[in-house]
């Protein structure tokens, strides 16, 4: 699976279908980010399925399932790490996330980053 930025190796495993408000679970999964200089980590994290909750996006309003990932990472392609926590809105309607958030956290700092669904045709 792979983002504009991130390729994940096998996919990050936040979503066990069925989804369920007060699921929760474990995912383990490797990223790759080529774009900042192929930075290789393994990730480690706990994965809860929070409820329901209307959002809105750029392509329009959505009832989502808020799904929390949160946990640690180990640098693969040299030392170091750090804890990463997303938060991932689910809309069934569109069969994926409408809206996702990043936060990063290493001795260097924190580092924040999202996305939200602009446009999408069902097909």
């Amino acid at each position: 699976m792979s983002t504009r930025t991130r390729v994940f190796d096998p996919h990050t495993g936040w979503f066990r279908f069925p989804l369920a408000p007060g699921a929760a679970y474990e995912a383990q999964f490797e990223a790759r980010m080529p774009k900042k200089g192929d930075v290789h980590t393994r990730q480690r994290r706990g994965v809860s399925v929070k409820g329901w909750e209307e959002v809105v996006v750029p392509a329009g309003r959505f009832r989502a399932l808020r799904i929390e990932s949160e946990g640690a990472f180990q640098r693969i392609d040299k030392s170091g790490g750090g804890r990463a926590r997303n938060v991932i809105w689910y809309a069934p309607d569109v069969r994926r996330w409408v809206k996702l958030t990043l936060e990063v956290r290493t001795r260097g700092g924190i580092e924040r980053s999202g996305e939200e669904l602009v446009a999408f045709e069902l097909q």
